[in-house]
């Protein structure tokens, strides 16, 4: 299993960040990780809901 600066895995839905993808990592660091990693899944749940809202109001819409 790889991971981005992000957090993101090759696994799809997991997510690895601090001590697991990098052992020598001090306290401050993995906090960082952990702090990156959680901006960028909301960033993508909030996309995955904009897509779905866009969708559900492309359907709605009379042509």
């Amino acid at each position: 299993m790889t991971a981005d600066g992000s957090g993101r895995t090759s696994v799809p839905g997991v997510r690895a960040v601090g001590n697991v993808v990098d052992p020598r990592a001090m306290v401050i660091t993995a906090a960082g990780m952990g702090a990156a990693a959680a901006f960028a899944l909301d960033h993508d749940l909030l996309d995955e809901e904009v897509s779905h809202a866009v969708a559900d109001h492309r359907a709605t819409v009379p042509r």
